[in-house]
């Protein structure tokens, strides 16, 4: 893929519409990224990640509590040449612009 390509704009079959940005260049190497996603497993499967404002807090049996904030689905890329993985939390507006 082209440094100068557009990343895609859906989410591996998850429907997210994500607006296109330019893909960014490794911070070890300045090699080319491609799009990609890390996944977590669930009891149905498998979901993109998501991000969640403050701390962890566990329940009693050591699971997550429901979070308090809005996630942020987390868009994750991956060097061509080195391997390097860079995740950036997407955010609510513009759905495509890396969260500051």
């Amino acid at each position: 893929m082209a440094s100068d390509e557009k990343r895609p704009d859906k989410l591996a079959s998850h429907g997210v519409e994500m607006m296109p940005s330019p893909l960014p260049k490794c911070l070890r190497c300045g090699g080319e990224m491609q799009p990609g996603y890390i996944a977590d497993r669930t009891v149905a499967g498998y979901d993109p990640a998501k991000w969640f404002e403050g701390d962890l807090v566990t329940g009693v049996f050591g699971g997550v509590e429901k979070a308090r904030s809005k996630p942020l689905l987390v868009s994750t890329y991956r060097c061509i040449q080195c391997g390097y993985l860079k995740s950036y939390a997407e955010s609510h507006a513009s759905g495509g612009q890396a969260a500051k």
